[in-house]
């Protein structure tokens, strides 16, 4: 039922986020296919649920990655919700922070001043913070 009919996957998930969250523990692959192809879907869940996003971020950079170059405001809002995971996240794909620095000033200066470390230890986030990037 639910790799047959990804609208009953959606709805389900949606109502239930305990759900999507033990789906994503149980098969990253599965949920990660749902949000990507579904981004209302993914902003809702991140909204709702911070834990299933770092859970799904964490399994699937890549996903998240592409989630937060199509939809800034994803970003913007895990970073406000939970600043480490936006810290690992740029800490461990350098192309997604400076993307992410680019095209979006607020997360950058969010993403430093809720966690200085980030600055002194990404390149990329050295500017918002006086470092240099010598």
């Amino acid at each position: 039922m639910i790799y047959s009919n990804p609208e009953f996957s959606y709805l389900l998930a949606y109502n239930n986020p305990e759900y999507c969250y033990h789906l994503t523990y149980k098969k990253p692959e599965h949920c990660c296919n749902l949000a990507f192809s579904n981004p209302e879907f993914c902003y809702h869940m991140t909204y709702s649920n911070p834990e299933f996003s770092y859970l799904l971020a964490y399994s699937n950079p890549e996903y998240c990655y592409n989630l937060a170059y199509s939809i800034p405001e994803f970003c913007y809002h895990m970073t406000y919700k939970n600043p480490e995971h936006c810290y690992n996240l740029a800490y461990s794909n350098p192309e997604f922070c400076y993307h992410m620095t680019y095209s979006n000033p607020e997360f950058s200066y969010l993403l430093t001043y809720s966690n200085p470390r980030a600055a002194s230890l990404n390149p990329c986030l050295a500017p918002y913070k006086g470092y240099s990037v010598d």
